[in-house]
């Protein structure tokens, strides 16, 4: 049988293809940037290396090990499906500002089709196959009927 543009398995199907891949994504880019910021100082626009430079705690490399830190923790919880709407649209926020700032260059169009896969999963969902999914059929089999 064919499968049509509507059948429900495929979409979840999708869903969860989508939250994986982001969520590698993440995980992978954060991970390197915190592990190695200097690599990834050449992106920071130089309005934001001046303004982190002037607090005392915080330089360059350490709001990207920071930076790093937080995308990685978002693509741990896009790879598992859990908080994942919101998550995702936290990563489509994120996405949008680095588009913004970065300009619509090579790093621009990646980083564009990225943020459409996060709002596409910040409004489906994670999918059956989502920690968020495990959770609600949980609480919906305890609560009393």
């Amino acid at each position: 049988m064919k499968p049509s543009h509507s059948d429900p398995k495929s979409a979840a199907s999708v869903s969860t293809v989508l939250r994986l891949g982001l969520g590698i994504v993440f995980i992978i880019f954060g991970s390197w940037k915190a592990a190695t910021p200097v690599a990834w100082v050449i992106f920071l626009p130089n309005w934001v290396s001046g303004a982190v430079e002037h607090v005392d705690a915080l330089d360059a490399l350490g709001a990207l090990r920071m930076m790093g830190f937080v995308e990685a923790v978002l693509g741990l919880q896009l790879f598992l499906g859990l908080f994942t709407k919101a998550t995702a649209a936290v990563c489509t926020a994120l996405l949008a500002g680095i588009i913004f700032h970065v300009g619509f260059d090579q790093v621009g169009v990646r980083d564009a089709g990225l943020l459409f896969s996060a709002l596409a999963l910040s409004i489906a969902g994670g999918g059956p196959w989502s920690l968020d999914h495990w959770l609600n059929s949980e609480a919906e089999t305890e609560s009393p009927a």
